[in-house]
């Protein structure tokens, strides 16, 4: 018996509609939820990238000038830009395929939050996004 992702489709829509028929539960899914968040991380990690939204954080504008000189903002706003566009293609993914949210969602963000630790690590220890 060959592997199918149809079969694991087939059987969570079956099981989600019996659930629901019993329950009587309607309304927005977590499926929903996530094409949301998807969406919103996703513009988020786009606007970062394009780095037009760094100047906008408080943050960034209360960072005394001699500060904001020693930093290689590009470089670093597409590297967060990545990460967090990386994170809402999971919430989408997760939002329209109920086999990736079933089966895979938790271990795409498990994966996620490692590398996003060790991207934060090597932002921390390189000196790639300092002005030599």
């Amino acid at each position: 018996m060959g592997f199918s992702l149809r079969f694991f489709y087939t059987v969570d829509v079956d099981r989600i509609a019996a659930v629901h028929k019993k329950t009587g539960k309607k309304g927005v899914s977590m499926n929903g939820t996530c094409i949301v968040f998807g969406l919103l991380f996703l513009t988020a990690g786009i606007l970062f990238f394009c780095g037009k939204i760094h100047g906008r954080l408080s943050l960034w504008k209360n960072m005394p000038e001699n500060e904001r000189q020693n930093i290689k903002i590009r470089p670093l706003c597409r590297n967060i830009g990545f990460l967090i566009a990386l994170s809402g293609i999971l919430f989408l993914t997760a939002g329209v395929f109920a086999w990736f949210l079933n089966y895979a969602f938790v271990w795409a963000m498990i994966g996620w939050m490692v590398t996003a630790g060790l991207d934060v690590l090597y932002i921390g220890k390189s000196r790639r996004y300092q002005v030599k």
